[in-house]
């Protein structure tokens, strides 16, 4: 028993497996089950050809049935009984027919089991039909026409299905398919019709009339032209392809040609090969006209129409309309199934069509709504089944963004309060993921509006004075206005619904602005310019100092040979409002451009990563009138479904045109970077292929003269690893520290060009401000906004010393978060090092051994990183914390 089960797995469900993968998962079949040797490749087409007779033949006979009821005299009688459908003569014929099956094999060892599938499906098919079929000029051009239609589209739509089945590895465009069939079917002629010919003539001068009585049988030239043809095409296709080697676009559509040329090189072969062999015996010589006048009809009028049939059907194989019913037919059932017991959604959904058949291209009948069903169970796993198809069915993604719509109205809609209203940010964030929101930027962009609104909102609730939550609520309002929804999408129910949300979000802001300037009334007023923690945009007035840097910058930018630079500090001492300003301080040739690598979706795959740096030097370059093709995200995807490298081959040939026009305007692109050491967690996480990237910024740093680039970071090159110092030999550094005491008088003094706060900060208020921050910018701005507030609160108008000492405590709680990074990217030396000087306010290297029990070269390694860090400062031979509010937190945050 146990044999016959193996004998029967082995001879039909086995083979029946390798067919259905062959249809439905080509990608799979191509890859983990498609033999790779010529042996595996013949063992596999011969164990395929009984599975395969069952499929072609019944459907074989079904057609010849069809034909034979429509027309009685499309085949000869092949007994004095005449032919019909219960004759076994009708069933014989047809199983007969597709003997030509089997020889395909050669075709299946020469280019593939997945192309010998296709052939041979196509001949089993085509043969069984017509086998025993009348001649055209006898019985009527009806007949003729049809024989022309069952050939072309049999073999058309298998060798459709074999492109898509290339395509789901290579993921080619229509257009390079197109290209394709012009190629084959130029070497399908030369091959089929010349060589075919010439080798059945020269097997007929050989064989002469010894082949047949009367030397008119056209029998050997079919199947010696159409060999010689078939063998043609394939040396033709070759030797184009590697001429084109160089050009993989050019080369892949030869590749393609050779194979679909080779089914024309079959057929015209196979008719001139025909004609060939006549010629060759003699039959043409002969009286035999009727002959002649048959091979010359099918000959000019059935071959071009069998080519016709064949680019249809070509095309819709392509586009895989033959299994289109059987894939809708059981997403329809899951859809079905799934509403009778909705809590078993997901199971039915991964037995679906959405995920046995990986190369539908038209849109899934119901699919929306078993998605739908889903998100009504399960939020979370229904957007783990929309990121399944972002990546492996592209296809099915607009699909995709209908329902990722309708689950973002579905939760807006709810939120009818402006507290609830500020927690759709993080909503909206988990819900479009940053594929979508590249992708479909258009229907995206009115819940980009909504979540931006809703991070106003947030704000709102924030630790804010009055006029800061006042902006925040007019912030919302502008941003609501920017939604237009009632044009947001190309359906109006769902812009129905989105005015609606809009509505009442502003409804309900506009009645807490309302209640905010009622309770505000009565309390000081005193303008709070200062905008701690925030990035200064381009020409802020907040941005002091740093003329240095920027000088070094501009000035390193106008020589030939540019310097990479990175610039280096501490959070929030300024990196990323210096790279805000650069367009204030480099000259008009120069297009800096800002990244801030803290966006996890730009960082999420090296597709995301240069698509964001395609779509900001796009939108620069347009601005400067420079007109250049974008690339798209979805461009940079497709290459990604090769390897990861393909991502940037295909980049970099974008950016060959944006260099050619930046040299065209003499322009130079600065690429600034900010956050930079977050690529070091994205290559942890494996979200980026570390080692092709730092190899793509070397290439770009040594030979991209056109583009310059810039880098940010808390952590220096060194500290990133002795691998990321390799890549980055020739950076210089630059570093980011404290603001000089006039620069932090400037700042507290006169934040904006129309304030003043000499009348609110005395000299005094002003010296002890820059005391207690050390000059360093971001506290100062802090411990201002906090003096605003309360002044404001308490109805005064100038600050004093015990004003800033109640500051001072607000903003340790407030910013408890900055000062406890700073403490946790410490390690347990440095803390002992940090410790014992809080403790002695200040002292020499030997005091401090002396207190922290370190010995002399750790010790002194450990200063130094901590006067790098500006931790500490060192001051004519003694160390002591940099700034003294770090010291007031280290003795109430329990870390001695």
């Amino acid at each position: 028993m146990s044999q016959m089960k193996g004998m029967w797995r082995y001879l039909l469900i086995e083979p029946f497996t390798w067919l259905f993968y062959f249809l439905f998962q080509p990608a799979k079949f191509k890859g983990d089950i498609e033999a790779r040797s010529l042996w595996g490749r013949t063992l596999q087409m011969l164990r395929l050809q009984l599975p395969m007779f069952l499929c072609y033949y019944p459907l074989a006979l079904i057609a010849r049935a069809i034909l034979y009821i429509i027309f009685p005299t499309a085949y000869t009688p092949c007994s004095s009984d005449g032919l019909d459908l219960i004759n076994p003569c009708f069933l014989f014929i047809a199983a007969k027919g597709t003997w030509a099956a089997p020889a395909a094999i050669p075709v299946g060892l020469l280019f593939g089991t997945t192309f010998g599938i296709s052939i041979s499906l196509a001949n089993g098919l085509v043969g069984g039909v017509i086998s025993n079929a009348t001649v055209v000029v006898k019985y009527g051009p009806k007949v003729g026409v049809v024989y022309a239609l069952i050939v072309g589209m049999a073999y058309g739509l298998l060798l459709g299905l074999t492109a898509i089945s290339r395509r789901s590895q290579r993921r080619k465009l229509l257009v390079n398919s197109l290209v394709s069939i012009i190629v084959g079917f130029l070497m399908g002629v030369v091959g089929g019709l010349v060589f075919g010919f010439l080798g059945a003539y020269i097997v007929g001068s050989i064989g002469g009339s010894a082949i047949t009585e009367g030397g008119t049988s056209p029998g050997v030239g079919v199947y010696v032209g159409g060999t010689v043809g078939c063998l043609t095409v394939a040396f033709i296709g070759t030797v184009m392809k590697n001429l084109a080697r160089r050009a993989t676009a050019v080369g892949e559509a030869i590749e393609d040609g050779q194979i679909i040329g080779t089914a024309f090189g079959i057929i015209l072969g196979g008719s001139a090969g025909a004609i060939g062999i006549l010629i060759a015996t003699g039959g043409i010589i002969t009286a035999n006209v009727e002959l002649q006048i048959t091979l010359s009809t099918e000959f000019g009028i059935l071959v071009p129409l069998v080519i016709i049939f064949l680019i249809v059907g070509y095309l819709l194989g392509y586009y895989r309309l033959p299994l289109y019913p059987v894939s809708s037919l059981f997403m329809l059932k899951s859809y079905l199934t799934s509403r009778k017991n909705t809590h078993k959604v997901f199971y039915y959904l991964h037995h679906s069509s959405l995920y046995w058949d990986e190369c539908v291209i038209l849109p899934l009948p119901y699919l929306m709504h078993t998605l739908l069903l889903a998100a009504q169970e399960n939020i979370k796993q229904t957007l783990k089944e929309i990121d399944f198809i972002m990546y492996e069915r592209p296809q099915q993604r607009d699909v995709a963004g209908a329902v990722l719509q309708e689950i973002c109205l579905r939760d807006l809609e709810e939120r009818e309060s402006l507290r609830t209203v500020a927690g759709a940010s993080q909503q909206l964030l988990e819900i479009l993921p940053q594929e979508m929101r590249l992708i479909n930027t258009q229907w995206a962009m009115p819940f980009l509006r909504l979540e931006d609104a809703s991070q106003d909102a947030t704000r709102y609730y924030s630790p804010l004075d009055w006029q800061a939550k006042s902006n925040a609520l007019e912030n919302l309002l502008v941003n609501l206005d920017k939604v237009h929804p009632h044009v947001a999408f190309s359906d109006n129910r769902l812009n129905k619904r989105l005015s609606e949300v809009v509505h009442i979000w502003q409804v309900v802001t506009k009645l807490e602005l309302e209640n905010l300037r009622k309770v505000s009334k009565g309390l000081g007023r005193i303008s709070n310019p200062y905008l701690p923690g925030s990035q200064l945009e381009l020409n802020d007035s907040l941005f002091v100092g740093r003329g240095d840097l920027v000088q070094q910058l501009g000035d390193a930018m106008q020589r030939s040979l540019r310097p990479t630079f990175f610039l280096n500090g501490e959070r929030r001492m300024g990196k990323s409002s210096i790279l805000k300003q650069l367009p204030a301080f480099l000259s008009s040739r120069h297009l800096p451009i800002f990244y801030d690598l803290q966006s996890f979706g730009m960082i999420s795959s090296a597709s995301a990563f240069l698509a964001a740096i395609a779509e900001e030097i796009y939108e620069e370059m347009m601005v400067k009138g420079m007109q250049i093709k974008k690339l798209e995200y979805e461009q940079l995807q497709e290459a990604g479904r090769e390897n990861e490298a393909m991502i940037y081959h295909r980049f970099e040939r974008w950016l060959k045109h944006v260099e050619h026009l930046l040299e065209q305007e003499d322009r130079i692109l600065l690429l600034a970077f900010d956050e930079f050491e977050q690529l070091e967690e994205a290559g942890r996480k494996n979200y980026l292929d570390l080692n092709l990237l730092l190899s793509w910024l070397r290439s770009i740093i040594q030979n991209r003269p056109r583009l310059a680039l810039l880098f940010s970071g808390v952590k220096g090159i060194g500290d990133l690893g002795p691998r990321w110092a390799g890549y980055f030999v020739n950076v210089e550094m630059l570093r980011v520290s404290f603001l000089r005491p006039e620069e932090a008088r400037q700042l507290i003094t006169h934040p904006a060009p129309d304030v003043s706060q000499e009348q609110i900060f005395s000299e005094v208020v002003v010296q002890e401000i820059i005391r207690v921050t050390g000059c360093h910018p971001f506290l100062i701005q802090a411990i201002c906004s906090k003096l605003i507030i309360s002044l404001n609160y308490k109805h005064r108008s100038q600050a004093d010393i015990p004003d800033v000492e109640i500051a001072l405590q607000q903003v340790l709680e407030t910013w408890d978060t900055y000062f406890r990074d700073l403490w946790e990217r410490t390690d347990q030396h440095q803390r002992t090092c940090l410790t014992t000087i809080h403790r002695l306010g200040r002292g020499n290297i030997h005091e401090i051994q002396q207190q922290s029990s370190l010995d002399e070269p750790l010790l002194h390694i450990t200063l130094q990183i901590l006067v790098k860090r500006d931790l500490l400062q060192y001051d004519h031979g003694f160390y002591l914390l940099a700034v003294p509010i770090f010291s007031r937190w280290l003795e109430g945050s329990n870390s001695f």
